[in-house]
């Protein structure tokens, strides 16, 4: 059972991560074609299909993103929770885990003005990271149970066996003591005085 437990979990795991880092390389090109899209709308003239760039835009609806400028002055941002308040200040710091996590992408409006796109990992792919782990948990809370009630199952029949003994013991004894006391008692009936 363990052998089969530790296999699964192992190949759950090399399957699961392999599946993460596809997901995370279409995540990426998904962030670059809507980088891609927001520069294009940013620069887009009269014949510009804007309707395009914004279902683009608005196609994203699951990687966290964050625009700045180039003094890492906020821009917008997609898809992350923020708090009533200090929003600012949140969004700052989520700036900062996007900057230690991965470079970000960089689009230029002209030769003077540029602008950072900071992005995350989606909760999809931030819980295909996590199965494994919960996988792998299940397994041994589930051999937990079976390890406790196979034990309780031993001291159960344990306890019937001392039960069984203990009967036939019993037994065992009160065959010749009924006897012995069924004797002595008809010993007493015919010699009253002894």
């Amino acid at each position: 059972f363990i052998a089969t437990a530790v296999i699964i979990v192992v190949v759950s795991t090399i399957f699961t991560n392999r599946l993460a880092e596809k997901l995370s390389v279409e995540e990426t090109k998904k962030v670059e074609i809507w980088a891609e899209a927001t520069r294009q709308l940013l620069l887009a003239d009269e014949n510009t299909d804007v309707n395009f760039l914004l279902n683009i835009i608005e196609g994203n609806t699951t990687i966290p993103v964050i625009m700045t400028d180039e003094h890492d002055n906020m821009l917008s941002h997609r898809n992350i929770s923020t708090p009533k308040n200090k929003e600012e200040e949140f969004l700052i710091s989520k700036i900062s885990k996007f900057k230690n996590d991965r470079q970000p992408i960089v689009f230029k409006l002209d030769d003077d003005s540029q602008q950072f796109i900071y992005y995350d990992e989606s909760s999809l792919l931030k819980q295909l990271h996590v199965f494994p782990y919960v996988q792998f948990g299940i397994i041994i809370l589930f051999f937990i149970i079976v390890i406790l009630a196979f034990s309780s199952t031993k001291r159960a029949e344990q306890n019937q066996v001392w039960v069984g003994l203990s009967k036939e013991t019993a037994h065992q004894l009160g065959t010749p003591i009924s006897s012995l006391l069924a004797w002595t008692e008809l010993l007493k009936l015919r010699h009253e005085d002894d």
